[in-house]
């Protein structure tokens, strides 16, 4: 049976997920609002996001796996390639993340002197 293994079972779930990341997409609430609504929104599509992006890359692993036992082809080089993305990938995504952070920090520091006249 096609679903006896761990890759197509993980691949159909990533098919599922990411069907409701763009589901989630296309429904999200308003950004003019931060309501409770949206912040839940944001929360659970960042959290999505995260989980697709390792569930993609031990499918990535898997695959090659599965390609080298199949065809008796080294795969060490594609591994070695695998790392390279995933640590690029994950150096802009957290590098990311840590920007929005701080712009978000920043922002919160102007707010305050705004309000207390200090500007």
């Amino acid at each position: 049976d096609h679903f006896d293994h761990s890759h197509p079972r993980m691949g159909l779930s990533i098919f599922i997920l990411v069907s409701f990341q763009v589901l989630g997409g296309l429904l999200r609430p308003s950004k003019k609002v931060k309501s409770t609504l949206r912040k839940t929104w944001e929360n659970i599509h960042h959290l999505l996001g995260v989980t697709l992006f390792c569930m993609g890359v031990f499918q990535l692993y898997t695959g090659l796996s599965m390609y080298g036992e199949r065809y008796g082809k080294s795969t060490s080089v594609y591994y070695i390639v695998l790392g390279v993305l995933v640590l690029l990938w994950g150096s802009i995504i957290l590098g990311g993340s840590l920007y929005k952070l701080i712009l978000h920090i920043r922002g919160g520091q102007k707010e305050k002197i705004t309000e207390h006249g200090s500007e």
